[in-house]
Formats: C-alpha cells, structure tokens, sequence
C-alpha cells in the first residue's frame, strides 16, 4: 500500500511540472471529430474525445435534474486541488 501511495505521489508531482496544453493545438482535431461525427464508428469518436476531454462529470442536482460538466485537456485540471489533499490525507 505505501508502495503505491508512493507511486501516486510521484505521478501528482509529474503532472505539476507538465505543461498545459494550448487550445490551439486541438484544432485539427475538434475539426476532423466534427466533420466526420456521421461517419465515425463509436470507438473512433470515443479515441478521439479522449484526447479532448480530461473527465465529464455528471452531477444529480435534485430530483430528475442532472449536471454535466465537460474538462478539456487544456484547461487546468479541476480535480488537482482535490489530488494534493489526497496525497497530505490518504
């Protein structure tokens, strides 16, 4: 178990250093996911929303109302307040 609390800590940290992405870099394909959107097969939308999207969050508000948030891999992450609690308070 503290072998991988380890391993997790050390992946929190890795994330930190990285670079955030730029908008501008998903351009191509934003555009190719919505020109093809027809003609994609379901895993191949799903391949490349991956490489759009960090997490969707779907969220009950109260009775039959839903909340969906979509986290973009170029916006800042969130969950990584939430990750660092995580790793003072396991």
């Amino acid at each position: 178990m503290a072998k991988q609390t380890d391993v997790t800590v050390r992946l929190a940290k890795l994330q930190e250093v990285e670079q955030q992405p730029m908008r501008e870099e998903f351009y191509p394909v934003v555009a190719g996911l919505l020109e093809e959107w027809d003609t994609l097969l379901a895993t191949e939308k799903n391949n490349l929303l991956r490489k759009l999207l960090r997490r969707v969050a779907l969220t009950g508000t109260g009775r039959g109302s839903e909340s969906i948030d979509f986290h973009p891999v170029w916006e800042p992450n969130p969950w990584a307040t939430n990750l660092k609690e995580e790793e003072h308070h396991p």
